[in-house]
């Protein structure tokens, strides 16, 4: 299981580098890794009006490859967006800038 953390722009900027982050583990736990990871609460809001910053879902997901074509069936096949993904050791096995 993976959870996905979607950049919302909220505020009008992109947060990190990548549009979508995967952390391998469930919501909590991948929350938790999250604000290790990157110092900040991916649950708050950049501005009130915009909404919250990520887009957060579990991915019931057997590893890199289904998270792969999951990115590029939301793409249609075109190009796959910045991401990152992260294990469950914060080792970071999959990047695309």
């Amino acid at each position: 299981m993976y959870t996905s953390f979607y950049d919302m722009s909220s505020g009008g900027t992109q947060k990190e580098k990548w549009k979508t982050i995967y952390i391998e583990g469930d919501e909590d736990a991948a929350t938790r890794m999250f604000e290790d990871i990157f110092c900040k609460n991916p649950n708050e809001a950049e501005c009130l009006c915009c909404g919250e910053n990520y887009y957060i879902k579990e991915e019931e997901s057997n590893g890199i490859d289904e998270i792969l074509k999951m990115e590029l069936k939301s793409s249609h096949g075109l190009k796959l967006r910045s991401m990152i993904i992260f294990n469950k050791e914060k080792d970071t096995i999959f990047k695309r800038d």
